[in-house]
């Protein structure tokens, strides 16, 4: 009767606590709703739910440190709270944490690898702007270890399946360039229209480049100017310059130093806020991950664990995921290093999305059975998914398994 009862209490307690957590946050939404907003109150509340460990709690208060409101702004915190979130599995904290990354922002550098971390745990949690930061970057030759033309079209399809205006924009310039059928064309026009219009520059821009051009649809240079000046005006580098080369064919100066100057001037702005994105040296990086085996066995090199999990370490730091995967191990085995479940944890993570399987599979069994971090059933299969989609056929089976 007595253990009954304590189980009973236990259930009512953990119960009430996800009420209150649940509450606070429905009354920094009530207090953050236009037309009643207290900054102060929802600071407040968000405060109260981010502290009870709600990751969307933790969001809504780092937007507000963000954009100044009932706090003074404060970029790093901002960040340090995206980052909780995160960890707390909210897909925009994710998202968010990872913009972070891409554009230097929050006191964190400009890194392209970890922005792609964060953006590919936002998409596996379903946020199509992530995914369509995905296609984006494997399109422009970011993605680390490498850009794949079919891995932009795929992030790309799922963040316009995932109803992400971005993402549904680039994959109809996409599917113009690759496909180039008049219905594609039609398609895309149709769409860019409806963006172009919801203030989106990049389908002002590319209404611009399909009208300026004669392929497939008929050149009008009015329709051109028109959006492309739309574009520009959203502080779009490409679409001014377009515009000046445009007004320079047709002799008309006055109007080709104009925007030739705003182009400039944009791309002026771009350089001194951005500085460069850190640079990964990935053959080095594998070189000091096979150096660490032969460290962790002993082979040509006397055995010293120390010096292998060093070695992972420094792999992982430059972008080598089975260095991470390797660390992560050290920490479980406590080889080299001290046993650490939750820094074997964050270095499964690293090597789960930057696409090494096993990375994802120990992730899952960690969640599963609840080996030093709370068991989480549904992060469990997240992770079992990914590391099946990555071709683990043991995360194929042990995400069935799970369900």
């Amino acid at each position: 009767m007595v253990f009954i009862r304590l189980v009973f209490l236990n259930t009512l307690f953990v119960l009430t606590l996800s009420a209150n957590i649940l509450e606070y946050f429905e009354k920094g939404v009530f207090y953050s709703t236009q037309g009643r907003e207290d900054w102060k109150e929802a600071k407040k509340y968000f405060t109260k739910s981010c502290n009870t460990f709600y990751g969307k709690g933790c969001f809504e208060l780092a937007q507000l440190y963000a954009k100044g409101l009932g706090v003074k702004a404060d970029p790093i915190q901002a960040t340090q709270l995206y980052s909780k979130a995160c960890d707390l599995d909210s897909n925009k904290g994710c998202l968010y944490f990872g913009i972070a990354y891409e554009n230097a922002l929050g006191g964190m550098p400009r890194d392209y690898l970890l922005a792609q971390e964060q953006y590919e745990e936002a998409c596996d949690m379903q946020n199509g702007g992530a995914c369509a930061k995905l296609g984006i970057f494997h399109l422009e030759n970011r993605a680390l270890p490498s850009s794949s033309p079919q891995k932009a079209q795929e992030y790309l399809e799922k963040a316009c399946a995932l109803h992400s205006g971005l993402g549904c924009i680039r994959l109809r310039y996409l599917n113009t360039q690759t496909v180039g059928t008049p219905q594609e064309y039609q398609k895309a026009i149709t769409l860019y229209k409806e963006k172009c219009s919801a203030f989106y520059k990049e389908a002002c821009l590319y209404l611009g480049i399909i009208y300026s051009q004669d392929k497939v649809v008929k050149k009008d240079l009015k329709e051109a100017v028109f959006y492309l000046e739309k574009a520009c005006r959203f502080n779009n580098f490409k679409a001014c310059q377009i515009l000046s080369d445009l007004y320079n064919q047709h002799n008309n100066r006055g109007a080709t130093k104009i925007y030739a100057q705003r182009a400039t001037e944009i791309l002026t702005i771009l350089n001194q806020s951005l500085p460069p994105p850190v640079e990964y040296n990935l053959s080095q990086a594998q070189e000091y991950e096979e150096r660490g085996v032969k460290y962790a066995k002993g082979i040509e090199v006397p055995k010293d664990e120390t010096k292998a999990y060093a070695l992972y370490k420094e792999a992982c730091t430059l972008g080598n995921a089975k260095g991470c995967y390797r660390a992560a191990q050290a920490h479980i085995e406590a080889k080299g290093v001290k046993q650490d479940n939750i820094q074997a944890n964050r270095y499964f993570k690293k090597a789960c999305y930057r696409g090494y399987s096993y990375g994802c599979s120990a992730l899952g069994f960690l969640y599963q059975y609840g080996e030093g971090i709370d068991v989480d059933i549904q992060r469990a299969y997240r992770y079992y998914n990914r590391a099946c989609s990555l071709g683990n056929d043991g995360g194929c089976r042990l995400k069935k398994e799970i369900l």
